[in-house]
């Protein structure tokens, strides 16, 4: 094992609601924010708040003053996921975490989620925009093993549409089967936004299935994380299966056709985007 002094300098903290890491100074967001801003050591000495200051019901709470001056800063704060547990550090060099849940995390950022919660991954796709669409998730338990996946064909739709429908559907399905402990990953940050701030107010077509998602979590131990594409090949794979179905499909195990990428995912088999 690595010595204790070379993690912390060179880990990444996943932030949980009762973090004590040092909101100025610690390392938790890549870099201190201290650093980030360029504030000055006379002015740094006097910050000392933690982490948990500016958390509050799982939230981040952030003053409006701070907001309008470094919108860019607050806006990478506001997608960090706040776990339902305490701090864990990550080591950059190795895929290695420390504390008390073991993680796996995969080169597109896929994160097992800690015992006793259900991890869905949702996408949706879009043969246009409007165009004939489709939405699919997976269900995952704290060990990465498959509980169940769904593919819903959408017709046609809106890409904002495909991916709105996507997770309301994923936690209708786990309100109904009696799973109240949720953490939905989604590869777009609006969908990350939309449930983070419990925000009932859609402009688009689907605002039934989406006001009914978000009661839905507000009576659930839920949270929300954005993961990148490549992180989420079987939902992505779900998705695109929808487009070519009549009727939803449901699976209380891996179907054939994502099989392999659900056993990368087991496997910790990296994928990553070339550009």
């Amino acid at each position: 094992m690595t010595n204790y002094v070379e993690l912390i300098k060179d880990g990444i903290w996943l932030i949980g609601e009762n973090s004590q890491r040092h909101f100025w100074h610690g390392n938790w967001l890549g870099m201190p924010i201290l650093n980030l801003l360029g504030i000055p050591d006379f002015l740094a000495t006097h910050l000392q708040a933690k982490v948990s200051d500016f958390i509050r019901d799982g939230r981040w709470i952030l003053d409006d003053r701070f907001r309008a001056r470094f919108l860019d800063l607050c806006f990478r704060i506001g997608r960090i996921a706040i776990f339902p547990v305490i701090d864990y550090l990550v080591w950059t060099h190795a895929r290695e975490v420390v504390d008390l849940v073991k993680f796996r995390l995969l080169g597109g950022g896929l994160v097992a989620s800690a015992s006793g919660w259900i991890k869905v991954n949702t996408d949706g796709a879009s043969l246009g925009s409007p165009g004939v669409g489709g939405c699919g998730g997976v269900f995952r338990t704290c060990r990465s093993f498959v509980n169940a996946c769904f593919a819903v064909p959408l017709g046609q739709v809106f890409a904002i549409e495909a991916e709105l429908l996507a997770a309301s559907l994923a936690i209708n399905y786990a309100w109904n089967l009696g799973w109240h402990r949720i953490w939905l990953e989604s590869d777009p940050s609006y969908i990350v936004q939309f449930l983070s701030i419990r925000s009932d107010q859609v402009t688009w077509r689907v605002p039934q299935a989406w006001q009914r998602c978000i009661h839905q979590i507000s009576h659930m131990k839920f949270q929300v994380s954005h993961i990148f594409r490549e992180g989420n090949q079987v939902a992505d794979a779900l998705s695109k299966h929808a487009l070519s179905l009549s009727s939803n499909s449901w699976w209380s195990s891996t179907p054939s056709f994502c099989s392999s990428l659900v056993g990368n995912d087991c496997m910790g088999r990296e994928s990553f985007r070339f550009s």
